[in-house]
This record gives C-alpha cells, sequence and structure tokens, in this order.
C-alpha cells in the first residue's frame, strides 16, 4: 500500500508540539500529523479517532505518564509504533517503555530534524507491507498554516490559484480553545456544524486551518456577487455556534483578491479581534470593520505617584478612574487593563494602609472581583459601583480626619506602649527611621505641646491611676511611670494637676473632687 503515514504527536508542551509539528515538511516525507494531544489519556481518546501508524510520545506527561501509556497501547493498540521522546540523557529512564514496545527514543534537547525523520522513517519500516508516499509539493492547508504562523514565508501561487478559482475571500475564525475550554468534542461539534451549512448554503471552495491548535480558521472562496448570501450564511453559523458555546466569538474579515495581503488581514485584523468577547459579550459574530485597534496613550505614573506622595487621595482616584474608562472605551486589550488596574490599586492601597485601612483584605477582595468579571459592562459596574465606591469613601474619612496623621499616630501608640521607659526624642527619630530635626518639627506642628509635653501628660495620667487604685508609695510611681528623680515627678503633678499626688491621693479615696488647674 502506499499513502501518507498518519502519526500523533503527544506531549504536555504546546511549544514543543508546535516545533515538531513544524519541523518538517511533513507530507513531502510521506507523513501527516493526524493529531496533537497533551497527555496520555487523552491521546488514547485520540487513538480511537485517527487510527495513527506511529504516536510520539514524551515520557513525562500529567494524567497519564509516558511510561504508563506505552504499557497500555503495548496491550491495546500492538501494531501501533511508539517513538519516546525523553528530556533525560538516561536509559535506564526509558528502558520500560522499550520493553513496553516502544521502537525508539529521542532527547528532546538533541531533535532536530535529521534526527527526527530518522526515528520516523525507521518506524515507518517496521509496519508490514507499509510504502511511504511522498510527495514534491505541499498540500495548500499546510502552506496556509505555516504561512500564517509564521513558519514559512512564501505560498505557491500555482496551488492557491487552483484550490481558490474565484476572485473573492474572506477569513472566519474563531478562539475555540477560550470559548470550549478544551473541550475537544464541542470544538468538533462546532466545526462540522461550520462546514455543513457553509456546503448547504453552497460555499464549499474553502480550506479549514487549525492555527496554533486553538484557532479555528476558514479560508472561504467566493463569486463576488454571493457577497451577501456569505454573510447571512456565516451569520446564521455563528448564531447557532453561541448556542452550542456561550462564550464563542467569531471573526470575518473583509474581503481580499489578494492572498500577498492574507497574513497583514490575519495578523492586524482578524487576531486583534478575536480577543474582544469581552467587549462584544452580547455577540457570537463581528466583522472586522467593527473593530479598529487604537494606540492609547500612557498613564501619567508620575503624576500619580506624586499626587499620592502629597496625599492628595481624591485627585490620584479620580486621575486613575478616568484613564479606566478611557482603556474600556478604547476597547484595550482585557488581560493588559486588567493588569493595570490591579498595579494602580495596588500601590493605592499601600499608601493608604498606613492609616488603619485593611490593604491586603482589600486587595484580594478587589483583585478576585476584576478577574471574575466576564463583561466590559460587568468589570466597570464593578469598578464603579465597587472598587472606586470604597476607595472614595476611605479617602473621605483619611481627608476629613484632622487626626487622622499616620506618623503622628504611630508616635503615640509607641509612647503610650513605652512611657515608663527612659524616653526622649532621638529615640523616636531613631525608631521611626527620621532626622532628629525633622521630628523634632513635626511632632511640634502636630501636638500643640509637643513631645516633652506629650510625654508628661501620658505619665501623668498613668500615674492617677495608680495612685487611685493601688497602695504603692508615690516614689514608687515616679519610677514606675518613667521619673527617675522624685522631686521632678512631683513638680510636673503639681503643674499639670493643680495639687501634690499625696492631695490627688487623699481626694480620691476620700471621695472628693481634685482642683482645677
Amino acid at each position: 500500500m502506499s499513502r501518507y503515514c498518519r502519526v500523533l504527536v503527544i506531549d504536555d508542551e504546546f511549544i514543543t508540539r508546535q516545533g515538531i509539528k513544524h519541523m518538517l515538511l511533513w507530507e513531502q516525507e510521506g507523513f501527516q500529523i493526524v493529531g496533537e494531544a497533551s497527555n496520555g489519556q487523552e491521546g488514547l481518546e485520540m487513538i480511537e479517532k485517527y487510527q495513527p501508524e506511529i504516536v510520539l510520545a514524551d515520557i513525562v506527561m500529567p494524567v497519564l505518564n509516558g511510561i504508563d501509556f506505552s504499557l497500555i497501547l503495548q496491550e491495546k493498540y500492538p501494531d501501533i509504533k511508539l517513538i519516546i521522546l525523553s528530556s533525560y540523557d538516561n536509559f535506564e529512564y526509558v528502558r520500560t517503555t522499550l520493553l513496553n514496545g516502544a521502537v525508539d527514543y529521542v532527547l528532546k534537547p538533541t531533535l532536530n530534524p535529521e534526527i527526527l525523520l530518522r526515528a520516523l522513517k525507521k518506524a515507518a519500516r517496521g509496519i508490514p507491507g507499509f510504502q511511504l508516499d511522498r510527495k514534491e509539493k505541499i498540500d495548500v492547508s499546510t502552506q496556509l498554516e505555516r504561512y500564517l504562523t509564521g513558519y514559512s514565508e512564501t505560498l505557491e501561487e500555482e496551488g492557491l490559484k487552483n484550490c481558490f478559482p474565484y476572485l473573492n475571500c474572506r477569513i472566519l475564525a474563531a478562539d475555540m480553545k477560550k470559548a470550549c475550554k478544551n473541550n475537544r468534542r464541542q470544538m468538533e461539534q462546532l466545526q462540522e456544524m461550520i462546514q455543513d451549512r457553509l456546503k448547504k448554503d453552497g460555499f464549499d471552495t474553502y480550506q479549514a486551518l487549525w492555527l496554533e491548535q486553538e484557532t479555528l480558521c476558514y479560508i472561504i472562496n467566493y463569486k463576488k456577487k454571493a457577497e451577501e448570501e456569505l454573510l447571512l450564511s456565516i451569520e446564521s453559523s455563528a448564531r447557532r455556534a453561541g448556542q452550542i458555546a456561550e462564550k464563542i466569538l467569531f471573526v470575518v474579515s473583509r474581503p481580499f483578491t489578494d492572498f500577498t495581503y492574507i497574513k497583514d488581514i490575519y495578523e492586524k485584523g482578524v487576531k486583534p479581534c478575536l480577543q474582544q468577547k469581552f467587549y462584544f459579550n452580547d455577540k457570537a459574530l463581528i466583522r472586522e470593520e467593527e473593530y479598529t485597534a487604537v494606540e492609547v496613550q500612557r498613564f501619567h505614573y508620575e503624576k500619580y505617584t506624586e499626587l499620592l506622595k502629597q496625599k492628595q487621595y481624591s485627585q490620584a482616584l479620580e486621575l486613575f478612574q478616568k484613564y479606566i474608562w478611557y482603556l474600556a472605551e478604547s476597547k484595550y486589550d482585557e488581560y493588559l487593563s486588567k493588569n493595570l488596574l490591579k498595579n494602580l490599586l495596588y500601590n493605592f492601597l499601600m499608601e493608604i494602609e498606613k492609616y488603619g485601612v485593611e490593604s491586603d483584605r482589600l486587595r484580594g477582595e478587589f483583585f478576585r472581583k476584576i478577574d471574575q468579571s466576564e463583561s466590559a459592562e460587568e468589570y466597570m459596574e464593578y469598578c464603579e459601583g465597587g472598587a472606586f465606591a470604597r476607595l472614595r469613601e476611605i479617602v473621605s474619612g483619611i481627608e476629613n480626619n484632622s487626626h487622622s496623621d499616620p506618623v503622628v499616630a504611630q508616635i503615640k501608640d509607641y509612647i503610650n506602649e513605652h512611657y515608663n521607659e527612659k524616653l526622649d526624642l532621638t529615640d523616636i527619630a531613631q525608631e521611626f527611621g527620621f532626622n532628629y530635626h525633622y521630628i523634632s518639627s513635626y511632632f511640634n506642628q502636630h501636638i500643640s505641646e509637643g513631645f516633652s509635653g506629650y510625654l508628661n501628660t501620658v505619665r501623668i495620667e498613668k500615674s492617677c491611676d495608680l495612685l487611685a487604685e493601688t497602695k504603692m508609695s508615690i516614689s514608687d510611681i515616679s519610677a514606675a511611670v518613667g521619673y527617675s528623680d522624685h522631686g521632678y515627678f512631683c513638680r510636673i503633678f503639681r503643674k499639670l494637676m493643680g495639687q501634690t499626688p499625696s492631695q490627688y491621693r487623699h481626694r480620691k479615696n476620700s471621695g472628693g473632687q481634685r482642683n482645677e488647674k
């Protein structure tokens, strides 16, 4: 017999599968990749469908690894030739697979076209009665796939003319991985439905391609007079597809007559549109001309940072909010827009954390809601009514509270905890990492009595509690609240309380009232 030798590639790394797929001109060598799988279990399911003669399988894979896969393959499909791919230069590591029937193993770090082809031909020679059917020319679908994915720089004009006899073409494409979440059965159902509809409506001149294993792409060739009928057929197919996969978004390109421009049309027109389900959530189909990628202006990070530094939080929030609306109106990339929002939120929350704001909890809540937003409407509704509303409320509280200065609040807390120790402004400056003169000036601006006055107030208040509630001697109380000089303690006490410590204790114990200053 003489035909292509069918090959299935199984590897959990997408980049490796793509590299193998484009390493050879498979049909020219008599081989054809009929499918790709990301693990052994998925590979076994695809064997049932595609019935390959050769399987290339990685030895280290999730779900079902290469060793277990080779054992099952030998038991269920003894005629299939298995070539093991290994990242490890250790014969013992792959010995089990060879005992399980693998015909060869290839080290991935050394994999190149020559080594791969030699292993494939060795496997093909082991198939009884099989003769490779080599072709000098590559078929059009392979040419187009390699050209659109950047693995080839040329297209064969003669082959294109034979496959596309009419003047006009359009590209119809959808991101199947995003829409179907790797549900292969659903992907196949959608593909069959689209093709059946096109054929039924008389548009059976097309090439179906799978680009990078996730984008289903049709290049449809048609007569100019059938333009409107084609668009109606595509719209009908897209509506039906939306019932099968809710997240599907088909993109139809503008018409073209020259294949010289097909790569530009796909890269600059179709591909950017495929990511726009976020902004076209209620549609299963958009035309390329409905979306125009715009070059957005950069955010004023410098101004934003300066506003935060100056504690002008309302202005910073307004600048931030306007830019997020601007990105949404520009239909800026969903992933990049969300990441920018989270980055700016992080900076904002870190800045206001000094005021006792629970930044970690808010950040977790904000980020989770942002990531869960599946449409621009849902996203902006949460931004405005959720994240920004909460931040405006917090900022309002900060800006309306004249005693909310975070540095002074931290210093007060420190004094209240360490009042009974030897404390001076030098200690405070070192503790908070400030210059002595700066912290002295800063404290005097925010506390009317200054540092010494505030420390004395705290100590005398604590001594009042001890005088009223304990039988400690006045000398011991003086030391307990941080005064090493008993006489100095009594002078400060009389100055602030209008009476001596003894008088205060006597009046408290006898139920009398202390004199006012």
